[in-house]
Formats: structure tokens, sequence, C-alpha cells
């Protein structure tokens, strides 16, 4: 998890933004999203499989089953 130290920030300033700033740095949260990453991807999951699955839910069209 290196890779996504931002070494500009002091560990003892802001221990969280030093140990995964740079993650933040490269992927922003969309404007027209509230957060990003791993629980967004696991609520999208969420609703697929109670939609019935990919195909039933139309994520080929681009649907995230929110209609």
């Amino acid at each position: 998890m290196a890779m996504h130290i931002d070494s500009t920030i002091k560990p003892g300033d802001d221990f969280f933004l030093f140990a995964s700033g740079k993650w933040f740095k490269e992927n922003p949260i969309p404007a027209s999203k509230q957060n990003n990453g791993l629980w967004q991807m696991i609520q999208i999951a969420s609703k697929v499989m109670q939609c019935g699955g990919p195909i039933a839910c139309g994520l080929k069209s681009g649907n995230d089953c929110n209609s």
C-alpha cells in the first residue's frame, strides 16, 4: 500500500491523508456521487443482486438499478 502514501503530508499532522492521500488525489469522487471506492462497489453489487443479476438489471445498457 506504499503506492498510496502522500509524502507531502507529515504523518504526525494527518496520518490518514499521509497513508492514503495519493489514492484520493488519483481517484476523486465524481460530482454526481456522494462517495467513491469499495463501499460504492458493494452497494451497486447488492442492488444488482436484488434486481435479479446484471442482465435483469440492465447493466449492459448503463442502468445501475436505481430506477
